[in-house]
């Protein structure tokens, strides 16, 4: 949030006492289609530096 925050000043589109809050947050990662995922499992042991992988 303190990152938005910076941003947000540096591109002119927001005041220094505009607050930042979870829930702005959680709907700026919604909106955008952030989100955070753990590989585990086979899928975390593919290598994606061979060529098959990048050709698919």
């Amino acid at each position: 949030m303190e990152k938005a925050k910076k941003f947000a000043l540096k591109l002119g589109v927001s005041s220094p006492d505009c607050v930042f809050s979870s829930g702005w947050l959680d709907r700026f990662k919604l909106w955008h289609g952030i989100v955070c995922k753990t590989v585990s499992g086979e899928a975390g042991s593919v290598d994606t530096t061979t060529d098959a992988f990048l050709r698919w």
